[in-house]
């Protein structure tokens, strides 16, 4: 009988899978350090609380965030295309 194929991630060599669990296992390690201050752990336990009991006010501010950020990101290509094609036009002699 035919051995089946795995698709997704785990189909490629074990290079690739110990990247994708290192991946994992760093942010499960970070997550758990970063907890052990108590200030950030305060923090979390607001977060989660706020996020349990009012679900739709955390997704508007994490909407305005997100959208803040896409503007901000944009404005800063147009800058950045602006400033390469000012340069562009430019000569320069030598």
């Amino acid at each position: 009988m035919a051995k089946k194929r795995r698709i997704g991630i785990y189909n490629r060599n074990k290079k690739d899978n110990w990247f994708v669990t290192g991946m994992i296992v760093g942010g499960i390690i970070g997550a758990a350090l970063t907890l052990l201050d108590k200030n950030t752990r305060k923090q979390t336990l607001t977060l989660l609380s706020e996020t349990k009991d009012h679900p739709s006010n955390v997704k508007e501010k994490l909407n305005e965030k997100i959208v803040s950020a896409t503007d901000t990101v944009e404005k800063n290509i147009q800058e950045a295309a602006d400033i390469y094609d000012h340069a562009s036009s430019q000569r320069f002699e030598f």
